[in-house]
């Protein structure tokens, strides 16, 4: 079963994913097309419709915390190393940190743009 506190934690990353993705809709929205991946230099390697880039990296990550979540719910106890909830709180975080990270890129570019 999993705590109130990491089920708190899971929904509190995903209601800051799907915030992050409306916010990057509205910063975004003079570009057709924005960069979809970046190389070891941070520069843009390839683009992708803005639409596109904007939210699929959220769903992803939201998926990825469902499949943690679900994982920690389904298993039985004696299948868990360690402490799962810790685990889904701090991979929710550093979800969150990625998507903080991907978004930096993106206005770092934009801001090139001029």
């Amino acid at each position: 079963m999993v705590s109130g506190g990491a089920l708190i934690g899971a929904a509190a990353a995903v209601v800051v994913l799907f915030a992050s993705a409306l916010w990057a809709e509205v910063r975004f929205s003079g570009y057709g097309k924005l960069p979809a991946h970046f190389g070891f230099t941070g520069r843009p390697t390839r683009f992708a419709p803005r639409s596109f880039v904007i939210w699929l990296t959220p769903a992803i990550f939201v998926a990825i915390i469902g499949l943690l979540v679900g994982l920690v719910h389904g298993l039985p106890p004696e299948r868990i190393n360690g402490d799962p909830h810790t685990a889904i709180i701090a991979s929710s975080a550093i979800i969150v940190g990625a998507q903080f990270f991907i978004l930096w890129l993106i206005v770092r570019w934009a801001r090139g743009q001029g």
